[in-house]
């Protein structure tokens, strides 16, 4: 069915002011779809940016708290072997009765 345009111009004229305004709707419409589009593409993608930025944050935010973990473990372990060299007076000069000893303070 190919239509002239002499015959489009006398269907527009038959119809009047409905096909008129279903054109300027047809056309608003694909418009406003087309924005839509680019706006959700643009939404999807600045949600993604922000969702890998808040991933790598928190990868290191967990990097630090292990790096924090392991210290304090290490710290445990030296504060256990001063506590068992305090325990036993004869490892520890403080406790030694009949040796002196000199204690200095540095700053």
């Amino acid at each position: 069915m190919d239509l002239s345009l002499k015959e489009i111009m006398q269907f527009v004229v038959q119809g009047g002011v409905a096909i008129v305004v279903f054109i300027i709707w047809y056309f608003t419409f694909t418009k406003s779809s087309k924005q839509t589009e680019a706006f959700l593409k643009q939404s999807l993608d600045q949600s993604a940016e922000a969702f890998n930025k808040h991933t790598a944050m928190n990868e290191q935010l967990l990097k630090f708290l292990v790096d924090e973990q392991e210290y304090k473990l290490q710290l445990a372990g030296i504060l256990d072997r001063l506590s068992i060299k305090l325990d036993i007076p004869a490892q520890c000069p403080i406790l030694m009765t009949g040796k002196k000893f000199k204690l200095e303070v540095t700053e």
